[in-house]
């Protein structure tokens, strides 16, 4: 490996191939107080500093393999780790809580796998074969595309990462044109017929072999799973149109294509949309993005925006509206930095069956450098939701809070600064008497709970 990273120094023409090596990781340890270790609760919602419970890790490879004048060809592969970090050899094998059967025993329906691993890029990238236009790029694989997120909540608002193939960075104008076409397949998924445990839950999702079979009383069995096939059509247009601004349009649109073996899943909305605005302004004193986002018909809110829903009934009048700023800034010093971020969020089904949601969400984290690598942290966060049942005119309301406190060893006093080590202790509030859960899947829960650890996070 050592050899491959120093080869590309050894070549004096700048047509060599290159190694690019790059990753994202975050591990630490952490206790709840209610027992077990920390938990992780409405991350998205509150912040996730001192609100993350696993182990996960990203790296990536890639090379430029060829160069000529303004043409380049590009190699990427990305592989991603995730576990819940409890034990020090975490293999892929299912772990047993209740006893030592082999595989294919049915008792391992109680166990989940210790470490899960994904392959997540894997494509090529060329750059500059259209004359003139050296920026833009044709790709065809599986890659992250448009992944654009909020930090603080680790939520990714649009993301139409997968299989698929496009044209980014097609200089047109004042701007820059992309388009891509994705597609995502799901499986069947099977679930104990009478309720499930997260322990059966984990092993039954997309598993066929214990259909039919008993386990502790329950039987397996098909559903109606969540999700179909679909291909996602994706254009955007961006450019800097004012000094230290930047505007990014774009729509997004998911087609139903599924198999025939899918017919009971529900694709009647049909063709369904998101259409985003950015607005972004920044400069030394950092930045500030606002987001409009508009979903129509089976374009999910609640879980993901870029999945199609195909629950709740009759989706063809529902649609849902965002509207987001988040941004980060240094304020009268050099040493004292603020990062922010806030949302609304309507979704309006549209039926007489299932309720519609408001929901309001704000996170602000302030660092103070204490030293040239050490700085103290707070982060306060806040959601209120609002639930209405379109039929009984009523609904279930939910307020929460988390606050943290933290003391972080990192490289300089930019919040964006890392590798970062940082020593937190969280508060977790809900208005629900049963809303934060411990890691012990043990069926307890509660209003409230301390999370107290330590963390390392880092990309490069």
């Amino acid at each position: 490996m050592a050899a491959l990273i120093a080869a590309p120094a050894a070549f004096a023409d700048d047509n060599a191939p290159t190694f690019d090596f790059h990753g994202y990781m975050r591990a630490g340890v952490g206790h709840f107080n209610h027992g077990g270790s920390q938990t992780r609760w409405n991350s998205e919602q509150v912040g996730r500093l001192g609100n993350e419970e696993d182990t996960y890790g990203e790296l990536a490879l890639g090379s430029r393999v060829f160069k000529k004048d303004d043409t380049e060809f590009f190699v990427n592969t990305r592989f991603a780790m995730k576990s819940k970090g409890d034990n020090d050899y975490e293999a892929t094998e299912r772990s047993n809580y209740y006893g030592t059967k082999g595989f294919d025993d049915l008792d391992e329906a109680y166990g989940s796998e210790d470490v899960e691993f994904a392959l997540r890029e894997m494509n090529v990238q060329a750059k500059g074969i259209i004359p003139g236009k050296k920026d833009a790029t044709l790709w065809a694989g599986k890659r992250f595309y448009n992944r654009h997120d909020v930090h603080l909540w680790d939520y990714y608002y649009e993301d139409l990462s997968g299989s698929g193939a496009g044209l980014e960075n097609l200089e047109l104008g004042p701007g820059k044109l992309s388009i891509a076409w994705v597609r995502k397949a799901h499986d069947n998924i099977t679930k104990l017929e009478d309720g499930y445990s997260k322990y059966h839950y984990e092993l039954a999702d997309f598993s066929g072999k214990f259909e039919g079979k008993e386990v502790n009383g329950k039987y397996y069995k098909k559903v109606e799973n969540s999700f179909g096939n679909y291909n996602m059509y994706d254009i955007r247009y961006g450019g800097s149109y004012w000094n230290g601004g930047y505007l990014e349009l774009s729509a997004s649109f998911m087609d139903p294509d599924k198999s025939k073996h899918q017919s009971y899943v529900d694709t009647s909305a049909g063709f369904s949309g998101l259409y985003t605005a950015d607005i972004t302004f920044s400069g030394s004193w950092g930045f500030n993005t606002t987001t409009l986002q508009y979903g129509t018909k089976a374009v999910s809110l609640q879980n993901h925006p870029m999945y199609y829903q195909t629950w709740g009934g009759d989706l063809s009048h529902h649609y849902w509206l965002r509207i987001m700023n988040q941004g980060e800034a240094a304020v009268g010093s050099d040493k004292f930095h603020i990062m922010h971020a806030v949302r609304y969020d309507y979704d309006h089904i549209g039926n007489d069956t299932t309720d519609n949601t408001k929901m309001f969400a704000v996170t602000v984290r302030p660092s103070y450098q204490v030293t040239t690598y050490s700085r103290i942290m707070a982060e306060v966060g806040a959601f209120w939701k609002k639930v209405e049942n379109a039929k009984k005119g009523t609904g279930a309301d939910e307020q929460g809070q988390k606050y943290t406190l933290a003391y972080a060893i990192a490289p300089s006093a930019s919040l964006w600064a890392r590798p970062e080590i940082r020593f937190y202790c969280s508060y977790l509030h809900s208005s629900n008497k049963d809303s934060i859960s411990d890691t012990l899947y043990d069926g307890n829960s509660w209003n409230n709970g301390v999370n107290f650890g330590v963390q390392a996070e880092a990309w490069w």
